[in-house]
């Protein structure tokens, strides 16, 4: 999975580890993204505007705790994309190749997602029984 960070670099979210099977009741603790975090804190002193300044060991720690918690949330965030995204997906699958192909007719590799809600509003249209010409009156 790949996220970009705040400065707009991607990054490679490493796959969650294989966790042997335990008989634990706790819950399993999501990935940390300590490793990353304070690879990353170490960064910002080697940028142009801060390589005159000495690294702080304790600021760089509060800075990568930091840093770790918003690629968790990113993370998470983006699996959520991908849960919905995959919805999405099936829905434009059902439809058809309308689903798929561009205004100016030709096919992509995805679906249009941006189409669907015009599509689901022709399907519903296009399948509502038609109403009877003359109404019924009871005697």
């Amino acid at each position: 999975m790949k996220i970009f960070l705040p400065n707009g670099t991607p990054y490679e979210v490493p796959p969650e580890p294989d966790k042997p099977e335990a008989v634990s009741s706790e819950a399993p603790q999501p990935y940390d993204y300590k490793d990353e975090a304070i690879e990353a804190a170490v960064q910002c002193w080697q940028d142009k505007e801060t390589e005159g300044i000495e690294m702080d060991g304790r600021l760089a720690a509060a800075v990568a705790r930091r840093i770790a918690g918003w690629m968790q949330i990113a993370a998470q965030a983006y699996k959520g994309v991908e849960f919905y995204r995959g919805i999405i997906d099936q829905c434009g699958a059902s439809i058809g190749i309308e689903a798929y192909t561009s205004d100016d007719g030709t096919v992509q590799e995805d679906v249009l997602a941006l189409k669907l809600p015009e599509l689901v509003q022709k399907l519903v249209l296009d399948n509502r029984p038609e109403p009877d010409p003359l109404p019924r009156v009871s005697l």
